[in-house]
């Protein structure tokens, strides 16, 4: 473990398997915040978030298993693998009261988080995610889907990242994204896109017996009520203006209502 200028300490803890995940901790008074980055993305997505945070908060960023610096060598990378990288992070550095704020594919990923260690979990605060809980594909549309990521990984990726996005979205900061998310390990993320379209979130929002506030953009229509069929003390902030990425294309506003929220949960 080392530290920084910033009073940061990086290292690395053991998953369940064996994989190694990386981390970054910036020590602070206050509950402690962890950033849960998204599919094909890693810590350093949140960047923009960890100055303002650490004013008030600890705060951790990690790289989920075969992302960013923490290793690989897991066969299958599901929901649940995730949530206990994220386990091995708060056990080792002995975490309590933390809240969960994880992006896209790290939503469901602090959802399975909860269920495994529910008495170190605050709430958790899903970004651009749950817009329509059912909303859920068949087998057979997951495998068609598949196939067409695994026809050429690369260029699905990159055109799927400028679909998320509005079109008046900074178009270095959308290519950046773009280059940077279809660059990553192919089998990894072949592996995690399948698991995540196979994922039931009614079932796993049903489970959860901790305050949820979901942030989403107004890019897609966001159906709370059927979210809260499922868990009815849900709730939801919007970001206007913004697409998939809104923590990254409105840093400023995203952070302002994110620290809103997390107000309101504390």
């Amino acid at each position: 473990m080392k530290s920084s200028a910033h009073s940061k300490i990086s290292g690395c803890a053991k998953s369940f398997d064996g994989v190694d995940i990386y981390y970054e901790f910036y020590g602070k008074k206050g509950p402690t915040l962890a950033f849960v980055h998204g599919w094909m993305c890693d810590r350093t997505y949140w960047q923009n978030q960890i100055e303002y945070f650490t004013k008030s908060h600890c705060v951790v960023t990690l790289d989920l298993g075969g992302h960013g610096k923490s290793s690989s060598g897991r066969k299958n990378w599901t929901m649940t693998s995730f949530g206990e990288d994220i386990r091995a992070i708060l056990e080792k550095l002995e975490l309590q009261k933390v809240i969960l704020i994880g992006h896209s594919m790290g939503a469901p990923v602090i959802v399975e988080a909860a269920q495994l260690i529910p008495e170190r979990i605050m709430a958790l605060v899903p970004v651009d995610f749950y817009n329509d809980v059912d909303d859920r594909m068949t087998e057979k549309e997951v495998v068609e889907y598949m196939e067409q990521v695994r026809l050429d990984f690369r260029n699905w990726t990159k055109t799927a990242v400028r679909r998320w996005v509005p079109q008046n979205a900074d178009p270095r900061l959308v290519e950046w994204i773009a280059e940077d998310m279809s660059s990553g390990p192919t089998e990894i993320g072949i592996s995690a896109m399948e698991n995540a379209r196979r994922n039931i979130d009614s079932l796993a929002l049903s489970k959860v017996k901790l305050p949820i506030h979901i942030i989403n953009s107004d890019f897609w229509l966001t159906k709370l009520e059927v979210a809260q069929k499922y868990n009815s003390d849900l709730k939801l902030s919007i970001l206007p203006g913004a697409g998939h990425f809104l923590f990254l294309e409105k840093p400023n506003e995203f952070n302002r209502l994110l620290h809103q929220v997390i107000m309101d949960l504390s």
